[in-house]
């Protein structure tokens, strides 16, 4: 009996953090065309594409040289097809 309400529990919880970071993603994405860093005028699925190729951007800096590389002035947009 115990070893079902612990599944029930654990099967519960690990639904609501799965089902939690759609919208994670959707408020750093709106955060990130308020400061500029993604183009406004984008469908939603360009808005996708520049999110990815943000954090792959991000993810690809070396922590010692972040300092040293000067801000982007233009946002970030996929190329269009």
């Amino acid at each position: 009996m115990k070893a079902r309400i612990a599944f029930l529990l654990t099967l519960s919880f690990s639904a609501q953090v799965y089902s939690g970071s759609p919208p994670q993603d959707e408020k750093l994405l709106q955060s990130l065309i308020q400061r500029g860093v993604i183009c406004q005028d984008l469908t939603y699925e360009e808005q996708q594409e520049a999110l990815r190729i943000y954090l792959n951007k991000k993810a690809k800096k070396h922590p010692d040289k972040s300092s040293e590389t000067p801000a982007s002035t233009s946002c970030i947009a996929p190329p269009k097809q």
